[in-house]
């Protein structure tokens, strides 16, 4: 049902009630009491932005990961760049990008010039690009779990008795709330704090330290 095991220390660190039911189901993967993964989640938040975005990366498809290195790269280089030089630069093949590039242009992340001094350009400020709308452009929506998709696409056969799924779909929303939140320029610039992730972090502390 969780798609990604060894990340369960992160993916339910914010619901203290589901964290102790994971503990006992998952034991090998959390070696820490409680209150020290949180503050240990809390640290990582505040000070290292990319801790956070090294692992929401694992939640991404190849297509996401292209796209944000596509955008940032754009971003570098303001007066455009060719498909063609994308391509070679980040060794993603032609066909594979031109599909992510049409895609950005038509939902407005990027302009297009044909001709010899063709390119793309990027049109949108890195502060205005959530995570998530691009991730929702790409059609590759975050879901933490089977059960968090579209009922007509969950596949998990314990979704109808499902001990903790109450609780992954709350700590599911939460994450969605910072990859709506968490912008292009964040990562484009580490010492940006969003801070709706460090509110989130204090309330991590909080929620574990006030049992």
């Amino acid at each position: 049902m969780i798609h990604h095991i060894p990340l369960l220390r992160f993916n339910i660190i914010n619901l203290d009630a589901t964290l102790r039911t994971c503990q006992l189901l998952f034991f090998p993967f959390f070696t820490l009491p409680i209150e020290m993964v949180l503050i240990q989640f809390y640290y990582y938040i505040v000070n290292d932005l990319f801790a956070f975005i090294r692992v929401t990366m694992s939640f991404f498809s190849r297509k996401m990961d292209y796209a944000l290195l596509v955008l940032s790269h754009l971003h570098g280089n303001p007066d455009g760049s060719s498909a063609r030089e994308i391509s070679a630069k980040f060794s993603i093949s032609r066909p594979f990008l031109a599909n992510i590039m049409k895609t950005l242009c038509h939902h407005g992340y990027l302009s297009s010039h044909r001709g010899v001094h063709g390119g793309y350009v990027l049109i949108r400020k890195p502060k205005d690009i959530a995570l998530a709308d691009i991730m929702q452009s790409l059609d590759e929506p975050f879901h933490l779990t089977d059960c968090s998709k579209d009922i007509e696409k969950q596949t998990c056969s314990a979704r109808t008795f499902c001990p903790i799924r109450t609780g992954m779909s709350g700590v599911h929303d939460r994450i969605r709330t910072i990859l709506k939140d968490v912008t292009l320029a964040e990562i484009l610039d580490p010492t940006i704090r969003p801070s709706v992730t460090l509110q989130f972090g204090l309330e991590l502390v909080s929620h574990g330290t006030n049992k």
